[in-house]
């Protein structure tokens, strides 16, 4: 019995999009059962959904995936082998074999009764990696498919605002607050699309709408987005300020990774005050509190400019984020090949 309640534990934590606890209990599962092939599967997405265990695990996951995609068809089921094909395309994409990873997706997608969930997640990683166009295009046929889920017309925007379609994002977050005027999700993206446009006394009074009763994850991360803009705008002081006193005031039981962007949203204002010493311990807080926050790492490699810690933290953004927006200047770092500015 016991590895079907990690399993379903671990599925559990996959849906709240807790990639390290679905993880830890798959791999209990595992721990019970070698041969549970969902469970090695369902690890081994979480493992490349977190990022942060990619090179660790790597191996293990190509062994399994090799293993499991060279049984006999009718040995699988169609789900199984949809799966198998969906995690083979992210493993594909993050190494950077992009065609190699459509074709699979393409695969998970044609077997799979759950094809919105992977194009959801395949949409994700492309926006990950820098290609919002093709994240657009899945979305967007996510969100006519099903346009009662918010979540894919959010996930629209995002990809719309990734492509600097500010007109876009604008219409999509206006069908989405029609609806539901108090979806602070929506509000928080519409704060980044006034941002885009420099707009930042209407991104903060979009990001004001949104109070604690609205669910302190939205209420966290509408603070973040009011330090920014005050960043943005020249604000330096302010923004710092600003977020001293939410980071003080958040609850104790606030998610680790909205913590951390606070923190390193604060250490972004005190490197702009040209206070480097406080930025670092803003920096490594943030990482202290979440280790799989990459763009936190590289705000630190930044700050410290030179040295070990400065090369190893770029490092660390590259091993989680190796196709991401600050790859190019963290290998810089990393091959000692920056100005030290």
């Amino acid at each position: 019995w016991k590895p079907r309640i990690y399993h379903r534990l671990g599925w559990h934590y996959l849906a709240q999009q807790n990639w390290l606890m679905a993880a830890d209990y798959f791999s209990k599962s595992i721990q019970n059962n070698p041969n549970h092939v969902f469970s090695r599967l369902g690890k081994a997405h979480a493992v490349l959904e977190d990022r942060s265990e990619i090179a660790r695990y790597e191996t293990e996951i190509n062994h399994s995936l090799q293993a499991i995609l060279s049984l006999n068809t009718q040995s699988l089921s169609i789900p199984t082998r949809a799966f198998a094909h969906f995690v083979r395309a992210q493993m594909d994409l993050w190494n950077g074999h992009d065609q190699r990873a459509r074709e699979a997706f393409l695969t998970a997608r044609q077997l799979s009764n759950s094809s919105s969930y992977y194009m959801h997640r395949y949409g994700v990683a492309l926006l990950r990696i820098g290609q919002p166009e093709l994240a657009y295009k899945l979305f967007e046929e996510l969100a006519e498919k099903h346009p009662e889920n918010f979540a894919y017309l959010k996930a629209k925007t995002q990809s719309q605002l990734a492509l600097s379609d500010l007109n876009g994002a604008r219409v999509t977050l206006q069908e989405i607050l029609r609806t539901n005027p108090r979806d602070g999700e929506a509000r928080i993206l519409e704060g980044q699309r006034l941002r885009h446009e420099h707009q930042y006394e209407a991104a903060i009074a979009s990001y004001s709408s949104i109070f604690p009763e609205d669910g302190i994850t939205d209420f966290a991360l509408a603070q973040l987005g009011i330090g920014a803009a005050l960043r943005e705008s020249g604000k330096r002081y302010e923004a710092s300020q600003h977020l001293e006193n939410s980071i003080a005031a958040m609850p104790t039981d606030i998610e680790s990774n909205i913590e951390a962007q606070l923190w390193c949203e604060l250490g972004l204002a005190y490197a702009l005050n040209r206070n480097r010493e406080k930025a670092v311990q803003a920096f490594r807080a943030g990482i202290e509190q979440h280790q799989s926050y990459a763009d936190c790492h590289y705000y630190l490699c930044k700050a410290l400019r030179t040295g070990p810690e400065a090369r190893e933290a770029c490092r660390y953004y590259l091993k989680i984020e190796p196709r991401g927006t600050f790859a190019s200047d963290a290998t810089k770092h990393v091959l000692g090949r920056h100005n030290g500015n």
